[in-house]
């Protein structure tokens, strides 16, 4: 038997966690980015439905038809983000007629990248919504 036949076995031993454990590290991170992402969508598109309800009741009331008022639809973006996702920034809210878009972001820090001297990762949803007159029947 000769003198280095051990030495595949602990070369393998350390090499195998310095390949496998930073892929391991950035697959959780990527997981848990994921997961961020998805509840700020989740929380913009709320938001879209809740700045749709903004219906401009004078101009309703006047007979200048159904339309949406722009200053209400983005107050209530704005208070119905900050509730959803306190840590999100809300970049815009277009109103046209009785369409609303929403688009905000997020910045989290990217853990993986810290570890070779930081960095952080920008997390950004859009999401729109109408509002719709729907009557139904009684009887």
């Amino acid at each position: 038997m000769r003198r280095n036949s051990g030495q595949t076995m602990v070369l393998l031993a350390v090499l195998l966690p310095l390949c496998l454990l930073p892929a391991l590290a950035y697959s959780a991170e990527a997981g848990l980015l994921a997961a961020h992402s998805a509840r700020l969508q989740e929380a913009v598109a709320r938001t879209a439905l809740d700045a749709a309800q903004a219906l401009d009741q004078d101009r309703l009331r006047a007979g200048g038809g159904a339309t949406l008022a722009a200053d209400q639809a983005r107050a209530r973006a704005l208070v119905s983000l900050q509730t959803l996702d306190p840590s999100a920034h809300l970049d815009g809210c277009q109103v046209e007629a009785l369409r609303v878009v929403v688009s905000a972001h997020e910045d989290w820090p990217d853990a993986f990248a810290g570890l070779l001297g930081g960095g952080r990762v920008r997390l950004s949803a859009r999401a729109s919504a109408r509002l719709n007159f729907s009557f139904t029947a009684s009887g």
